[in-house]
């Protein structure tokens, strides 16, 4: 490598090894880094993880609380040193660093409260670990508009692109995200119908019908209502004289 004192080269290179599973190679040219220049916070980062990566605990933990003695106070510091003492079944040492890593990022950080929540739960910590996993799994939780909407616009597309039984699937993952959605039943039965699938057009056409009684919101889809009983009316007629029985 040349200009190994180049810290963004050495970065680079680093991360680049980690990336490729190698940390021994990221470790080679870290090391000789830090063999000209010991006190660079950003190198030291590095090489603890990479430490960690390549399963040298003990050695990340003796960087990591160098770095901390620097006066490093960053939350993904006290995280990483939390990681490498769990690693080594220093459990109670790795729940101090998580929490100080939570207090650091304000509870707002789902990998660090999930880490405090598994750990709080080997030490004995249950109601505090039941309190951080919640905490966490609600910061995991996808924004549940944008899920809609995403799916909204997926089924858009699909119906472009005349993929109609795509569309549908769309519409049932946005029903199941929010059921009250109720013109996605109304669409359905429309798309069933593209499909030339009567009978399950009729099926959705019958729920969108209930559905709407349900919510009592018969003024608010009139018009759909007024196309899904039409429709289901010529459905009738023409099982009548086909002489099949109504459902």
């Amino acid at each position: 490598m040349q200009d190994i004192e180049n810290q963004n080269n050495t970065i680079a290179l680093a991360q680049n090894f980690l990336s490729m599973e190698q940390p021994d190679s990221a470790l080679t040219y870290l090391c000789r880094y830090t063999s000209i220049d010991s006190t660079d916070l950003n190198i030291n980062r590095l090489k603890a993880y990479a430490y960690n990566q390549a399963g040298l605990h003990q050695d990340a933990i003796k960087l990591y609380q160098k770095i901390r003695q620097s006066g490093d106070r960053q939350a993904s510091t006290e995280y990483y040193l939390g990681l490498s003492y769990a690693y080594t079944d220093s459990l109670s040492q790795a729940y101090d660093c998580l929490v100080r890593a939570n207090n650091l990022s304000e509870r707002k950080n789902a990998y660090i409260l999930s880490q405090l929540g598994v750990i709080g739960s080997k030490i004995g910590m249950i109601k505090e670990s039941q309190q951080d996993i919640k905490d966490a799994l609600d910061l995991l939780q996808p924004d549940k508009q944008l899920v809609i909407s995403l799916y909204e616009t997926a089924a858009t597309n699909h119906i472009q692109l005349h993929q109609y039984k795509d569309a549908i699937a769309c519409y049932d993952k946005i029903l199941k995200e929010n059921p009250e959605k109720l013109h996605m039943l109304y669409q359905t039965a429309f798309l069933y119908g593209k499909l030339q699938q009567p009978e399950q057009e009729a099926v959705y056409y019958e729920k969108f019908i209930k559905a709407v009684e349900q919510a009592g919101k018969p003024k608010k889809y009139i018009n759909m209502l007024q196309d899904a009983e039409s429709y289901i009316k010529e459905l009738n007629v023409e099982r009548f004289f086909q002489g099949k029985t109504n459902k």
